[in-house]
């Protein structure tokens, strides 16, 4: 899968809306989001309706987060992303491995998921310019891409969070949300930790905690979600 990075966005282009970016005002605002530097972020105020990922606990002790075959060797409880009082402060100032391992757990779900695409949004080399970044993208009924896999690595000591939307649908029933991942302690952060995470394609998502359905499981057809894990760059 080809990987894009494209031009840097400043931080005035982020607030105005401005040039190229004009064309993709998800990620205007959550640029925004990422160039505050107060953890109370309040996505809903930004017009980002969010993204209720969740978190499998025990994740973080799962050898090979980054490798393939990982969805078979994964159980646990999934409880909201946000839950928690902070991220890992371990994780400030280093360097993350961020896999998309792609839809979870089967590629019969693409077949009724519709198009997904999910984009990336972190600190280039300057803070105020973060990178817009196409993380994994599932087309129309496209079964065999539901597995693929795509990496890349986010530099914490350029700024402590990333960012995150997920489209979905096709015409009329697309939807775009998004999720700021950080190490703080903010009501609606995502707490960055290592470890799996399911990112929702559903509207309501990981809401509440339940435990990770069976693969073969029925409830998956309310949850199909895309498998996305974080580890240290150096693991």
């Amino acid at each position: 899968m080809e990987r894009t990075v494209l031009e840097g966005l400043t931080r005035r282009r982020f607030l105005v809306g401005a040039g190229a970016v004009a064309a993709t005002p998800v990620l205007v605002r959550l640029g925004a989001a990422l160039l505050d530097v107060d953890d109370r972020i309040d996505l809903d105020a930004l017009g980002l309706p969010p993204l209720n990922l969740g978190y499998l606990e025990g994740s973080d002790a799962v050898a090979g987060l980054g490798g393939g075959g990982l969805a078979a060797r994964l159980s646990g409880l999934v409880r909201p992303a946000t839950s928690g009082r902070t991220g890992d402060q371990r994780l400030v100032g280093q360097t993350v491995r961020v896999t998309v391992h792609g839809l979870h757990p089967s590629t019969a779900l693409a077949r009724t998921a519709g198009a997904v695409h999910l984009d990336a949004l972190f600190a280039s080399h300057d803070p105020a310019e973060p990178h817009p970044f196409y993380a994994w993208t599932l087309a129309a009924g496209g079964a065999g891409a539901a597995g693929r896999r795509s990496t890349f690595v986010v530099a914490l000591d350029r700024s402590p969070r990333f960012g995150i939307a997920l489209a979905a649908g096709t015409g009329a029933t697309r939807q775009t949300r998004a999720a700021v991942f950080g190490t703080g302690s903010g009501r609606q952060l995502t707490k960055l930790r290592p470890g799996a995470y399911l990112v929702p394609v559903a509207h309501d998502g990981w809401a509440g905690a339940r435990p990770l359905p069976a693969a073969d499981d029925p409830a998956w057809s309310s949850v199909p979600s895309v498998l996305l894990t974080i580890e240290p760059a150096a693991a």
